[in-house]
């Protein structure tokens, strides 16, 4: 089906006559079991054209009303007039442009990413085709190699690898004079944007400067508030704690495997861990729940005294439990055995045992809530005169929290399709390319 403007001719004599006129031009008549349809055509016999025949769909799907009614049984020689859809691909996505000019007539933000033009390039004059219409090939020929001129008289080095993340995570080059919120960034995709500088060789490049967050993770700080273990409900954060991991646990799929039966015995068994230890955190002192200024409960965090911590024998750990602690504490070990032949090991460690944000909470949120969380993580363990905090992160934002905006000192990837047990059996043999990140952080 094609999406042109046409027009009918009842007679050789009308057709020359039009054929005359400049600017219009024959596309010819049908080929061999084609035809050629005008829908609803107007006074002028000009609305879409739609070929159909063998090897066409024969109308509308469901509509056979429309297709009776409105498809003209004639066979017509036309003249193609002008194109009627306004759409263009922009980065391999279809865009409107009806639908920009709107936007840009109601003065809205809205636009996504991919339609904003990322530069302004200015032509002596469009090259044309003989029909008079913008030769789109030289055009975006002759753009290219302007446009290539400009980026290597303004980019060189990392300095173009720089535009070239910027540009991938939706901010514009035009905006680079804008900040970071203004140009349309958000504490998610700024985490994004220094992992990606990092791979590029910007190494020393955070989130944060002088230890501050730059308000990119305190817009919601005022709303949030810090409460001592001992007041939360324990109900209230056991759901947040097992829904939070068995729905949004980028590692605890791999326990339950997506699988409805084995997510509810796999709830049923963290449940069952989460109540045999949760006195030990109330007292501990340590551990604290976050919650709005109207009290509801958004956050956990539990966190113990790592050489003082209970005890847990992996032979007393349900199954579906028993392999993710296996490998949590392997990596662990691990870690401590790379700081200790650094000769930095200390003393006294603060083991972050696990955080959670509850799930229900909006996108926008999250991210907030979860560097409050770890911020508060480091401000306990300073507090309590603690030299170092030791944690397991599973979920890919707390990863680059850790690693791109607190600066821990020390980061080992686990690949989880990796791990062995003690019988040198895979532990997750079904497992992708699942990771965690056990981290340290040393406090001065």
């Amino acid at each position: 089906m094609a999406d042109v403007s046409c027009q009918i001719f009842n007679s050789t004599n009308h057709l020359y006559d039009l054929l005359s006129v400049e600017g219009h031009v024959s596309i010819g008549s049908s080929i061999d079991n084609i035809r050629i349809e005008i829908i609803e055509p107007d006074e002028r016999g000009v609305d879409e054209l739609v070929v159909t025949g063998d090897g066409v769909a024969n109308g509308y799907h469901n509509k056979n009303t429309i297709n009776d009614t409105t498809l003209a049984k004639q066979l017509f020689v036309v003249i193609m007039v002008d194109l009627v859809s306004t759409q263009v691909k922009i980065a391999g996505n279809r865009v409107d442009l009806t639908k920009i000019e709107f936007t840009l007539k109601q003065h809205s933000k809205y636009l996504p990413f991919y339609a904003v033009p990322t530069r302004c390039i200015t032509v002596a004059k469009f090259p044309l085709i003989i029909s008079v219409k913008i030769d789109r090939q030289k055009l975006s020929s002759s753009l290219d190699v302007i446009g290539e001129t400009q980026v290597e008289q303004e980019e060189a080095g990392k300095d173009r690898g720089f535009f070239r993340v910027l540009n991938e995570i939706g901010i514009p080059r035009a905006h680079i004079d804008r900040s970071f919120f203004a140009a349309g960034g958000s504490s998610l995709n700024a985490l994004l944007f220094v992992a990606k500088l990092h791979q590029i060789g910007f190494n020393d490049l955070t989130v944060e400067q002088n230890g501050q967050s730059c308000d990119l993770f305190s817009e919601h700080n005022s709303e949030l508030q810090i409460i001592p273990l001992e007041q939360v409900d324990a109900d209230e954060a056991r759901g947040i704690v097992i829904e939070s991991f068995a729905n949004l646990g980028e590692i605890d799929v791999l326990a339950h495997r997506n699988c409805p039966e084995l997510k509810v015995e796999y709830k049923h068994q963290t449940s069952a861990v989460f109540d045999s230890f949760w006195q030990d955190f109330v007292k501990g002192g340590l551990s604290f729940g976050v919650v709005m200024n109207d009290r509801r409960l958004v956050g956990i965090s539990l966190s113990s005294d790592l050489m003082n911590e209970p005890s847990m024998e992996v032979a007393t750990l349900p199954p579906l439990v028993a392999p993710l602690f296996v490998m949590t504490v392997a990596g662990e070990n691990k870690l401590l055995e790379q700081v200790r032949s650094s000769n930095v090991l200390p003393q006294s460690i603060m083991h972050n045992y696990l955080s959670a944000v509850k799930p229900d909470v909006p996108s926008e949120w999250r991210v907030s809530i979860m560097y409050f969380i770890e911020r508060h993580v480091l401000e306990t363990a300073s507090a309590k005169q603690f030299q170092a905090v030791l944690a397991a992160n599973a979920s890919s934002v707390t990863r680059q929290i850790c690693e791109y905006v607190l600066k821990y000192d020390f980061n080992l990837v686990i690949h989880a399709n990796q791990q062995y047990d003690l019988a040198d059996t895979l532990l997750f043999p079904h497992a992708l390319d699942q990771i965690m990140t056990i981290s340290m952080k040393l406090l001065t």
